[in-house]
């Protein structure tokens, strides 16, 4: 919902989590960044801002190739 609300406003973002709870300890240093407390684990940031172009969304399969009824067409 808040990725939408974001994109509703003129705003871009990127749901970003896994790499920053990885051995590097990513989310650790944000943590400490935005002051929040020791008893919380940051596990997923959302960075907002205005993107220089208009993102290109991934490159998508046929509806017929991506959806099949009453049968299996793996």
């Amino acid at each position: 919902m808040r990725l939408l609300a974001i994109t509703e406003l003129g705003y871009h973002s990127c749901w970003i989590e896994g790499h920053i709870t990885d051995d590097d300890r990513l989310g650790d240093k944000i943590a400490k960044l935005l002051n929040v407390p020791d008893d919380y684990e940051l596990v997923c940031i959302l960075p907002v801002g205005v993107a220089e172009s208009e993102p290109a969304g991934p490159e998508k399969k046929s509806f017929e190739e991506r959806a099949w009824f009453n049968t299996f067409r793996g």
